[in-house]
């Protein structure tokens, strides 16, 4: 649960940043956005750029609160619950 919590978001950043770059022709865009540099940006270099500053600017304040919360105590104790009641 803890890591699902942490993982849509992040499919769904990159899903988002394949639309904003390719329109509607994202999941075909999916094959050759690795490796083909002439696959038709809709943007300029400069505001690609841009849009990666802001992701990365957004997503480094979100992602360490929502970590802390689910990978600190309040989901420890939740995961590493005694399985068998009596032992220490």
């Amino acid at each position: 649960m803890c890591l699902l919590v942490l993982y849509l978001p992040f499919v769904l950043a990159i899903m988002a940043a394949m639309w904003l770059l390719h329109g509607v022709d994202m999941f075909i865009a999916f094959e050759t956005v690795f490796y083909n540099p002439n696959d038709g940006l809709l943007f300029e270099p400069i505001l690609s750029l841009i849009l990666g500053f802001i992701v990365n600017v957004s997503f480094v304040p979100l992602n360490a609160p929502i970590e802390n919360l689910f990978t600190g105590d309040q989901c420890k104790d939740y995961l590493f619950k005694p399985k068998v009641s009596g032992l220490p």
